[in-house]
């Protein structure tokens, strides 16, 4: 191999393995589980949708109620741009929640989708 082919190729190799080991790995991202967004919750939405009152039928106070709230249409389990829950903490759906309250910031709305994204898991 001529000295000049040779350091065209070892280039290349180092610039494939620079961009391989920059890239994030998949396993690396956080997981997301209720225990992480109850907190958000139970700070903006119990008082509406919680055990003492259950505003249009959604409660939020535990996973076994979001499961059953609305049926199990509160959320779609890997689609949380189909998800009520986040389609209107986010605005995309009217009336925005919490209502009457400051929205919620960026990166709660972020958590709560990667949530659903993730699988909307209890643990």
């Amino acid at each position: 191999m001529r000295p000049k082919s040779f350091f065209l190729f070892a280039a290349s190799a180092l610039v494939v393995t620079a961009a391989f080991v920059a890239s994030p790995a998949i396993s690396q991202s956080k997981t997301v589980t209720y225990k992480e967004i109850k907190p958000i919750l139970d700070r903006s939405c119990i008082n509406c949708h919680g055990a003492k009152k259950q505003q249009d039928g959604v409660r939020l106070d535990s996973y076994e109620a979001i499961v059953k709230s609305k049926q199990g249409k509160l959320f779609k389990a890997g689609k949380p741009a189909e998800s009520d829950l986040l389609l209107y903490v986010n605005g995309k759906k009217k009336p925005q929640m919490p209502m009457m309250a400051k929205p919620l910031p960026a990166n709660e709305i972020q958590m709560i989708s990667d949530w659903i994204a993730q699988g909307a898991k209890e643990k």
